[in-house]
């Protein structure tokens, strides 16, 4: 494991050891607070959001240099992510236009994870967390555990996704 971490720091590359860490610990925090309290605290989210992008920028100053990394992480890493954060735009423009029953939490949650995960898992992680939910409220209705006005804490959801995707991941599969 100790050798496995100082490669990754060789190659420049410690990001890909970090975000997934970072982003389970982060959704997680969430995913409680978001069952417990349906809303998630704003200064966790600014704080992981600034510890990410700061990881992006410095992340290629180990191989290549302090001046030549930033630049690097400018022009590769943190111009990667506004298309990263998509998810999470689309999120927020729903809870704004559903007026209440979609939080806003959920979309800021998203927003964080685009900027550690990437697009890809970002829209996986997404599509995956709806089918999910999908399939508990078709189950809550279908035993009469709730109705169609319940509220489910979605970012909980998103918590138990990304745990099977990172157990998948041990396992070798990839998708």
């Amino acid at each position: 494991m100790k050798s496995e971490i100082f490669a990754l720091l060789a190659q420049g590359d410690l990001c890909r050891l970090v975000f997934p860490a970072l982003s389970s610990v982060y959704l997680v925090i969430c995913g409680i607070q978001d069952f417990r309290r349906r809303r998630i605290h704003l200064g966790v989210s600014a704080a992981v959001a600034a510890l990410a992008v700061i990881a992006l920028l410095l992340q290629k100053t180990w191989r290549i240099g302090f001046q030549e990394g930033i630049r690097e992480g400018l022009t590769e890493g943190v111009a990667a992510v506004p298309g990263a954060m998509m998810p999470g735009a689309l999120l927020l423009l729903l809870s704004f236009a559903a007026k209440g029953t979609a939080g806003p939490g959920d979309g800021i949650c998203y927003l964080v994870l685009g900027i550690m995960l990437g697009m890809r898992t970002t829209w996986m992680l997404l599509a995956a967390s709806l089918m999910l939910s999908s399939v508990c409220g078709i189950v809550l209705l279908a035993v009469r555990r709730a109705d169609r006005k319940t509220k489910m804490p979605f970012l909980t959801i998103s918590a138990a996704v990304w745990a099977a995707v990172l157990a998948a991941r041990c396992a070798g599969i990839t998708w």
